[in-house]
């Protein structure tokens, strides 16, 4: 019983340093969904699993991918553990009509940490 609450209280830190870091991205990209997903999310992280988040924006953000991070770098540098996907909206509903497994993932078993798109009980038609 022992071993679960510590595995608990793991998790709760941190989901804890991903809402730090959410709250940090989403005073740069404010109209953005923040999800965390992967190990974190489904529980089965270890003491080397970083922080998987998936940033869904409407913000206006560069178009290669690598220069994205630059956007937040103050946030990624003050949360060394997150390992940050920021994705478009448009390209949000792309990889979902493609079934991406990323997006599907995050969808499903990810935790939520803002919602400013309104995904959380569902995606949001392209038109909304």
């Amino acid at each position: 019983m022992e071993a679960i609450k510590e595995r608990m209280r793991k998790r709760d830190l941190y989901i804890k340093n991903a809402r730090i870091f959410a709250e940090c991205v989403i005073n740069i990209l404010s109209s953005s969904t923040i999800l965390v997903f992967g190990s974190v999310s489904r529980g089965d992280f270890n003491e080397w699993s970083d922080i998987d988040i998936l940033i869904i924006t409407r913000d206006t953000i560069p178009q290669k991918p690598s220069e994205r991070l630059d956007v937040i770098h103050e946030c990624m540098r003050e949360n060394p553990l997150v390992e940050p996907v920021i994705i478009t909206l448009n390209e949000f509903y792309k990889l979902l009509a493609k079934r991406n497994p990323l997006v599907i993932e995050a969808l499903e078993k990810g935790t939520v940490l803002i919602d400013r798109l309104g995904l959380k009980d569902r995606p949001p038609t392209p038109d909304r």
